[in-house]
Order: C-alpha cells, then sequence, then structure tokens
C-alpha cells in the first residue's frame, strides 16, 4: 500500500511527459538549441509544483529536509557524465526509459 500512490503519481508523470513530447529526440534536440521550449517550461513548472510540495510537506511535520554539504568535484565530474551520455545518446536517464516504453528503438 506504501507503494500505490508513488507509482500513480509515476504513472500519470509519465503519461504527461509523453503527451509533452519529453520521449521525443527532435524535440529534445530543439529544446536543447533553444527552439521549442515547452520542455524547459514543462521541466520549471514540475521542479516548482515539486519544491511548494515538499516545503509544505516539511512545514506540517511530514517530511524532514536533511540538506547535504556540496561537493564540488563529485558534482562536476557527475555533470561530465551526465553531459557525455546525453550527447552521445540523445536522451537523459528518465527520457530513454519513457522512449524505450513507447517503443523507440533509438532509446534501447
Amino acid at each position: 500500500m506504501n507503494y500505490l500512490l508513488p507509482i500513480i503519481f509515476g504513472i500519470g508523470f509519465g503519461y504527461i511527459m509523453s503527451r509533452v513530447g519529453a520521449f521525443e529526440y527532435a524535440n529534445i534536440l530543439n529544446a536543447l538549441r533553444l527552439k521549442d521550449l515547452q520542455i524547459p517550461k514543462f521541466m520549471l513548472f514540475t521542479v516548482a509544483v515539486s519544491a511548494v510540495g515538499f516545503f509544505s510537506l516539511h512545514a506540517i511535520g511530514l517530511v524532514s529536509l536533511n540538506l547535504i554539504a556540496t561537493n564540488l568535484g563529485a558534482d562536476l565530474l557527475g555533470g561530465l557524465i551526465f553531459g557525455v551520455g546525453f550527447a552521445l545518446a540523445g536522451y537523459c536517464p528518465g527520457t530513454s526509459i519513457g522512449a524505450w516504453g513507447e517503443g523507440k528503438r533509438d532509446a534501447q
């Protein structure tokens, strides 16, 4: 029962990402080229909704937000690995799983 709500939210989020076109290689490329801002707008909206949700849950005591110190070297290395993978594959990890779920051959 503890997993039901996250699964429902995940399916809903995946459906909305599919409708926005976040699993289409051409849309991702156009977003990176700043020609089509639909995906970045969607991402900013989801970050804002998540931030409001987490801080609201924190304010009423349902979750605790434990901040950890930044490790700049690890962050830079992780960003480099992510960026190289994104550039080579044309997908980030989340969109590659969604594209694979839609049956896109280039995401496999």
